[in-house]
């Protein structure tokens, strides 16, 4: 919901507003989202993972809060101290919400942890979906009075304090005085945690502040545009292993886990049954796709959109042996692995963003995704029993290139001139899938055991 919310909202600022205003917002909220990893130091990572071990939730919330306060001092200091540099990427009269949403962020999204960490990972969608709701709603209120990128920027910090008020009231932690083991065992964990929480930050951030440096803001905003078009076709994924991963920590934890290959093949079918086919539908209809529904000045990135789709397939499944690991107490293996796909993305984006601009920033992307999935695959421990579920992601991609087969014959026969003709073919191309997803056993017993897992409060792992 919070994805959907998120999409017909930029859908309805992208035609307000035009690609090059739309930038400004994006460029912000880059700015806003790097400044928050400096704040968090992997802390929000650990505090979910020592809560779903031991439950003590008060002494290690406050541990947190406080451990929050040095890195929250430096992010704020930095933006009085670089404020010449950062207006070369955000308007000078937007420093002012920059340190506003520094200050919220910074605790706005460790509340997320802490229900994650007390395994109430269900209630974390309403807190997330408040969020949306205010910003959307607010957002395109001041929008058509005309605020444009400020009343854009006003309504995000409006939708983070009612996140964090929110976050609070329904944790159930409450103030207490932490030991110094709580400041330890955080720590320790948070110093590895922090490599994988800034790989995934600047994997989805770094481009942006490329492309706005080499490129300029329209650059920018088809960009963004491209990347959460793609962000759609992760959902299952991000929902699965949100729901998964607290669980497997916990169980581990307490020494209940002997093999849950299943479950993480299971994961991974889930993860790609939307991906494989989304890469093959955006390759016919991408780029009308970003004209007819954000405009004109959007179609330039439909190349772009399809290398990001390409990449989110690798991503799909890097994401659930990451978190795999995570939750087995391998984190530093996933911080290394962390450590060199950002270090792919980075040298990357510097080489192609310059060359190729919008697919350039897609591509050292795309390629980043690839390199991390790539090595968690090849160096997952042999202790942990994981069998990839090769028959059924075949069948994924045979039911893909059926789909892909009958939209190509439709389109050379129908001009896509409007959006109900549009919203058809895509239509068509859902159910052509669904029903190759249907006609396979395997996947139906993949899906069935997905479902179980996620609604189940207390499987047994076998």
């Amino acid at each position: 919901m919070n994805i959907v919310l998120g999409f017909f909202a930029v859908t309805f600022f992208a035609r307000q507003l035009g690609a090059d205003r739309l930038g400004q917002f994006f460029t912000f909220q880059a700015v806003l989202s790097v400044l928050a990893l400096v704040s968090d130091l992997g802390i929000n990572g650990a505090v979910e993972k020592r809560l779903s071990e031991s439950g003590a939730s008060d002494e290690i919330v406050s541990a947190a809060v406080a451990l929050k306060l040095v890195p929250l001092f430096v992010g704020v200091g930095g933006i009085f101290f670089f404020r010449g540099y950062l207006t070369q990427y955000v308007d000078q009269s937007l420093l002012f919400p920059l340190i506003v949403g520094t200050i919220l962020s910074t605790y706005t999204n460790m509340f997320i942890e802490v229900l994650n960490g007390e395994l109430r990972v269900e209630e974390t969608a309403a807190v997330r979906l408040s969020k949306q709701v205010v910003w959307v709603g607010l957002g395109t209120i001041l929008v058509t009075l005309g605020f444009g990128v400020t009343g854009i920027v006003y309504a995000l910090l409006t939708a983070q304090a009612t996140q964090l008020l929110y976050g609070a009231i329904r944790s159930s932690a409450s103030v207490a005085m932490p030991a110094i083991k709580q400041f330890r065992s955080l720590g320790s964990f948070a110093r590895h945690n922090y490599l994988t929480t800034l790989g995934h930050g600047i994997n989805e951030w770094l481009d942006v502040l490329l492309l706005r440096l080499f490129a300029g803001e329209a650059a920018v905003a088809a960009y963004e545009v491209a990347w959460r078009v793609s962000s759609v076709l992760m959902l299952p994924t991000r929902a699965f292993a949100t729901n998964i991963i607290p669980r497997i920590s916990s169980w581990y934890g307490r020494q209940r886990v002997t093999d849950f290959s299943d479950f993480v093949g299971s994961s991974i079918v889930v993860a790609l049954l939307p991906v494989v086919p989304g890469v093959f539908g955006l390759i016919i209809l991408g780029e009308e796709i970003l004209k007819l529904v954000f405009g004109t000045g959007f179609g330039f990135a439909s190349t772009a959109l399809i290398v990001l789709a390409g990449g989110r397939a690798a991503e799909a499944v890097g994401s659930v042996y990451a978190r795999l690991m995570s939750a087995t107490e391998y984190i530093s293996l996933t911080a290394r692995i962390s450590f060199a796909a950002l270090f792919t993305n980075v040298v990357a984006n510097l080489v192609f963003i310059p060359w190729f601009g919008v697919v350039g920033a897609s591509i050292g992307t795309s390629l980043g995704f690839l390199v991390g999935t790539a090595l968690s695959v090849v160096t997952l421990p042999s202790d942990i029993g994981v069998k990839f579920p090769v028959t059924e992601v075949g069948t994924i991609g045979v039911c893909s290139l059926v789909m892909f087969g009958v939209l190509g014959s439709l389109t050379t026969e129908i001009d896509i001139e409007s959006l109900p003709i549009l919203v058809a073919l895509v239509v068509v191309g859902i159910l052509v899938y669904s029903v190759g997803v249907l006609l396979s056993t395997s996947l139906r017993e993949r899906l069935y055991d997905a479902y179980r897992l996620f609604t189940d409060d207390d499987i047994e792992v076998n």
